[in-house]
């Protein structure tokens, strides 16, 4: 049987973290993180917030992140995806529906299933109470096989270690572990 492999992407303008795991043979690691990446929107002179900038930025971001994902499909059997989806009526939220309607208007390129958990399932898995909790939790909980030391330090961000733990959650969901809220954002005819 071909090994699986399961992607997380924590979408956002300032830097979106995007990770690729599998299920681990160590017993005393739940994963191992293949691929982390950090990727960013573009930059705009004038206020990315502004409708005509966020929307032309959320389409840019939401291919680098398919063109991200479909170059490891390329070497990987990835079978799940899971992203994390903004509350809609908070502040950040609305500018962030519209990365997450580009993505679904490319899902149908990945030819994989996409499921979408709440901002709060990160924190609900991790128990982490600030961003360096987040990557500390990552190091002691998962197996990298990519480069975390860049420069003599760790160079794994909490935009990508939120990316590992959704794609953790992935792996979850494709075990049956994972019972809390999701939803199916795109699914493989």
């Amino acid at each position: 049987m071909e090994e699986e492999y399961f992607v997380g992407v924590d979408a956002s303008f300032s830097r979106t973290g995007v990770a690729l795991l599998k299920k681990s043979d160590n017993l005393s690691k739940v994963a191992v993180v293949v691929k982390s990446v950090s990727i960013t929107a573009p930059i705009y002179e004038e206020n990315k917030y502004q409708l005509e900038y966020t929307m032309e930025g959320a389409d840019c971001l939401a291919r680098q992140i398919i063109k991200q994902i479909k170059s490891w499909s390329k070497e990987y059997n990835i079978v799940m995806g899971v992203i994390e989806y903004p509350v809609l009526a908070t502040r950040s939220g609305a500018y962030l529906g519209l990365i997450q309607q580009a993505m679904y208007m490319l899902y149908p390129w990945l030819n994989i299933s996409f499921f979408g958990v709440p901002s709060n399932a990160i924190k609900s898995v991790s128990k982490y109470k600030s961003k360096a909790e987040l990557v500390d939790w990552c190091q002691r909980h998962f197996q990298f096989d990519c480069e975390t030391y860049r420069r003599g330090r760790w160079a794994i961000n909490h935009d990508e270690s939120s990316g590992i733990v959704l794609a953790y959650i992935g792996l979850q969901i494709r075990t049956g572990e994972y019972k809390k809220s999701k939803k199916v954002f795109y699914k493989i005819k």
